[in-house]
C-alpha cells in the first residue's frame, strides 16, 4: 500500500467514524430548541455544543486531506472526479465557517461574552443549522458528480451507493426539521458510505 493509499484510507475510515460521532451527540443535544428555551438549551449543553464544534473543524480537515490523497491515488481522474473534489473542498471551507460561528454560544472571545443575549444567540443557532444545510447539499452534489464518474469503473454497486448517499445528503440537509433519530439515521448512512469508500481506495 502506498503512502497515498494509505492516508486516503484512514482518512475516509476517520470521516465515517467522526461522522457518526458527530450524530450522536447531536442526538444527545437533542436537534433545534425552541426560541423561548435557547439559553437554557446552551447552558445546560455547553460541553457537547463544544465538541461538536471542534468536531467540525477536524473532520473539515480530515476530508480535505482524505480528497487530496485519493485524487493522487486515483489520477489521471475524470471532469465529474474533480468536480467532486472541489465541491468537497469548498463544503469543508463552509464547515469550517460555521464552526468559527457555532464556537461563539461557548467560547468567549476576550471579554466578549455574548451569554444572555437571546437575538446573538437565537442568530448563531439558527445560522449554524442553515450553514449545514448548505454543506449537505454541495456534498450531494459532489456525491452525485463522483457516482456518475466511477460508473463502470468501479464495483457497480458501489457507484449506486454513491448516487443514492448523494439523494440521503438531501434529506439531510432538512436535518434541523426532523426528529433527531432521523438525522441519525441519515448521517450513519453517509458514515457507512465513507467506510465502504475507505475500502474501495484500500482495493484501488
Amino acid at each position: 500500500m502506498t503512502m497515498d493509499q494509505a492516508i486516503a484510507v484512514i482518512a475516509f475510515g476517520l470521516l465515517g467514524a467522526g461522522l457518526l460521532a458527530a450524530a450522536l451527540l447531536e442526538l444527545s443535544v437533542g436537534g433545534v430548541p425552541a426560541a423561548d428555551q435557547i439559553d437554557g438549551w446552551v447552558a445546560s449543553r455547553r460541553t457537547r455544543i463544544a465538541w461538536i464544534d471542534e468536531l467540525l473543524v477536524i473532520l473539515s480537515a480530515v476530508a480535505v486531506v482524505g480528497v487530496v490523497a485519493a485524487w493522487r491515488l486515483l489520477s489521471p481522474v475524470g471532469l465529474g472526479t474533480s468536480i467532486a473534489a472541489v465541491v468537497t473542498v469548498v463544503a469543508a471551507a463552509v464547515a469550517i465557517a460555521a464552526s468559527a460561528l457555532h464556537g461563539r454560544l461557548v467560547y468567549a472571545i476576550g471579554s466578549l461574552d455574548g451569554a444572555g443575549d437571546l437575538a446573538r444567540t437565537t442568530l448563531i443557532v439558527s445560522a449554524f443549522y442553515s450553514t449545514l444545510h448548505v454543506v449537505a447539499l454541495l456534498e450531494s452534489v459532489a456525491l452525485v458528480c463522483l457516482g456518475l464518474d466511477v460508473w463502470g469503473a468501479v464495483n457497480p454497486f458501489f457507484a449506486v451507493a454513491t448516487v443514492v448517499t448523494a439523494a440521503v445528503c438531501v434529506a439531510l440537509s432538512y436535518a434541523y426539521a426532523m426528529p433527531t433519530r432521523a438525522g441519525l439515521a441519515l448521517m450513519s448512512a453517509v458514515a457507512a458510505w465513507c467506510g465502504w469508500f475507505a475500502v474501495v481506495l484500500a482495493q484501488a
